[in-house]
């Protein structure tokens, strides 16, 4: 993580929210993105990490805040369940 915050420092906004309520978490982090994104300008969408331990709510804030501004909602953990469906020789090495 310390690669990523000085490669891209001035483009990373970090937020604390694990002693918050899950309305809580999604309504700063939807102020944030409408205070950083209102311009009608053409811009890339922002691309919004979520991190935390399982059982956090990282899939229901990201299902939140997809719905809300648009966003496309990415879940590595779906996509490699899908893919050892696929492939079911890949659980072995995934595992």
């Amino acid at each position: 993580m310390r690669g990523v915050n000085s490669t891209f420092k001035g483009f990373i906004y970090e937020y604390q929210g694990d002693e918050k309520e899950q309305n809580e978490v999604a309504n700063d982090l939807a102020r944030m993105l409408r205070i950083r994104y209102k311009s009608d300008a053409p811009r890339r969408p922002p691309r919004v990490i979520l991190l935390g331990p399982p059982g956090s709510g990282r899939s229901t804030q990201a299902k939140i805040l997809s719905s809300r501004f648009g966003l496309v909602h990415v879940c590595t953990r779906s996509l490699i369940k899908e893919e050892i469906v696929r492939k079911p020789e890949l659980a072995q090495v995934i595992a």
